[in-house]
């Protein structure tokens, strides 16, 4: 895992290359290096530069930048299907690391073949001088960020926002879009196609973006990626085994890896397969968020695998979040790295987990992200699939094993979905208790959903392209690589985006449950985990008032410090909602939200 910067500029840029090579020895503490490439493209000037974080081929990967005939390469990513491109294209040493393959790939078969032949989680940067155009782009589900930065002088492509800061360019805050985003929330976030600051944008994944360089700087083009080769495994058979023979290709066999596990099917399910897995010497250990928070603790629920685990000999560790000053300093750190906003207080404890993997000489986490959005996990998606199939005997168990665990008021509702079907007000609970706090109100944005789909796929499409899972896995990059930790996300394969489409949508609510698949997987391998026999799990989360507890009165300074608070919200309102200590699902988020733009503004300034 590496980081990327590539800088296209008009003029000779001065930049502090200390700041850059400090700020990119996080995602790349093994090797960097800086190129300076004068009078390419129109007779501008190149900077590129790279950091690397030795996972594959720890001693067979080619130096990055990577310049060849007038082709320059950067590339940050795993291609997990490698070693058998290497096979099929003839490609020499299998030894070598996937960065070479990537790069032999293209100079044999052409970028966008290339791109149809990986399966794993990439960003790159490829410059030709013989056609002047710049090519980028990141894999499908976004794993991999790439931020690109746009004015009159600069092109720049980032794996992190806070590179930026390495430049004498004058970043203003996106008011707009911050305003919108507090209200609307994060599930919004890639609707809108901006960020927290003026000209930087989210690359979106699954396609080719090409940059030919223009007085105007925005002949930008784009296509999509068609026509991948799949795993035949996926058409063949549709049962665990495949699922575990796809997953075992992402287990890192050169250094040590670790598993974040929480109480659902999602991170257990990825423990019995690596406890199956033959060769887990490199395994380090589980790693458990605690809430302080009673309603988010999932001590109870973990108590049988965390003995199991103790008589496997397999390390577990609860991590616990910070709170007060020690809370400020870290979050301050985030919103720097991000130069934007954390999606959620649940992070706050990931970014600690992640630190504490790093002292125990982690590289590589196996996150469950995704499993929700392949094969249903939500409540609301109970409601959808009633919505199309309308059976008596589904409704009386949701009534007896699922009802009384939901708590958004909407979803309590069984047949929401059948008597408004575009409904979204499940997404945004109470937002409109909270409307006369700010002085702009915002509309969510609209979209085109797919009509040839179910409703539950529609949903389960949005999730996982736009609303959760880029979202998702946009806040655990940062917090990994900021650590030095890659965190790959198994179920994010597109060879298991494939197998989760050959299910109909009885199979995925087979017994009148969500996730009833992978449910059914991990009791074939381990019918004794209590996860994969529970209707009830607890949704991990943090408390905002627990977080900030005894720094309230600093707080509040800085809120009243902020320009933007004070242009946006009706500060008289939210005191009064401030000093009840509302703990409701919206404030919350909300005042949140509200301390990360106080943050983000100081950083600016």
């Amino acid at each position: 895992m590496c980081g990327i910067y590539c800088h296209l500029s008009k003029n000779e840029q001065r930049i502090n290359e200390t700041f850059l090579k400090s700020v990119m020895h996080r995602r790349g503490p093994n090797e960097f290096k800086l190129t300076r490439i004068p009078e390419v493209l129109g007779h501008r000037n190149l900077i590129m530069a790279h950091s690397r974080l030795s996972i594959t081929g720890v001693h067979n990967a080619l130096k990055q930048p990577i310049s060849s005939n007038g082709k320059h390469f950067l590339f940050n990513g795993e291609i997990y299907n490698y070693k058998k491109l290497i096979r099929k294209y003839d490609l020499g040493d299998p030894s070598q690391s996937d960065t070479d393959v990537f790069w032999k790939l293209i100079n044999k078969i052409g970028l966008s073949d290339t791109l149809r032949e990986i399966d794993g989680m990439y960003a790159f940067v490829y410059v030709s001088e013989k056609s002047n155009e710049i090519f980028y782009g990141v894999d499908h589900f976004s794993q991999k960020p790439l931020y690109l930065y746009h004015d009159e002088e600069n092109f720049v492509l980032i794996s992190e926002p806070e590179y930026l800061l390495c430049h004498q360019i004058n970043l203003r805050l996106n008011s707009n879009f911050a305003n919108d985003l507090i209200q609307v929330g994060y599930k919004f976030r890639n609707d809108f196609q901006e960020t927290e600051i003026n000209n930087l944008q989210r690359v979106r994944g699954d396609q080719i973006f090409q940059f030919k360089p223009s007085d105007s700087w925005d002949n930008i083009n784009r296509s999509e990626i068609v026509n991948r080769e799949y795993d035949p495994l996926v058409f063949s058979d549709r049962g665990v085994n495949t699922l575990q023979h796809l997953i075992k290709e992402t287990i890192p066999a050169e250094v040590k890896f670790a598993l974040p596990l929480s109480s659902g099917v999602d991170s257990n399910l990825l423990l019995e397969i690596v406890k199956n897995y033959t060769r887990n010497d490199n395994f380090q250990g589980v790693y458990t968020v605690d809430s302080p928070d009673h309603r988010y603790s999932e001590r109870h629920y973990l108590s049988d695998t965390v003995k199991v685990l103790r008589e496997l000999g397999i390390p577990h560790y609860y991590v616990n979040a910070p709170d007060g000053k020690a809370f400020q300093d870290i979050l301050k750190s985030m919103v720097r790295q991000r130069l934007g906003f954390v999606s959620g207080l649940n992070y706050i404890g990931q970014y600690q987990l992640y630190k504490l993997m790093n002292k125990h000489g982690v590289k590589v986490s196996l996150s469950g992200v995704g499993l929700d959005e392949l094969f249903t996990g939500y409540y609301d998606h109970y409601n959808l699939y009633y919505a199309m199939s309308q059976e008596e005997d589904f409704a009386k168990s949701w009534n007896l094993n699922i009802k009384p665990l939901v708590r958004n008021h909407w979803l309590h509702d069984l047949e929401l979905f059948i008597k408004r079907p575009e409904e979204r007000g499940h997404l945004m609970e109470n937002k409109e208790d909270f409307q006369k706090l700010f002085k702009h109100v915002a509309i969510p944005p609209k979209f085109d959903e797919d009509k040839n789909l179910s409703m539950l796929r529609r949903r389960l499409k949005r999730e996982l392209l736009d609303e959760i899972t880029p979202n998702v896995l946009r806040d655990d990059d940062f917090n990994s690589m900021y650590h030095s930790v890659e965190s790959r996300a198994p179920y994010l394969l597109e060879s298991i985006h494939m197998l989760s489409m050959q299910y109909n949508e009885d199979e995925l609510f087979a017994g009148n449950i969500a996730k009833s698949v992978p449910r059914a997987f991990g009791r074939q391998l381990n019918n004794t985990n209590p996860a994969f026999n529970r209707f009830k799990k607890v949704g991990f989360n943090l408390s905002i008032w627990d977080l900030i507890k005894g720094t309230e009165i600093e707080l509040l300074e800085l809120l009243h410090s902020s320009h933007f608070i004070r242009s946006y919200l009706n500060l008289d309102e939210f005191l009064i909602h401030f000093q009840s200590k509302n703990s409701s699902n919206y404030f919350s988020k909300m005042l949140f939200s509200l301390i990360n733009i106080a943050i983000l503004e100081e950083e600016l300034h």
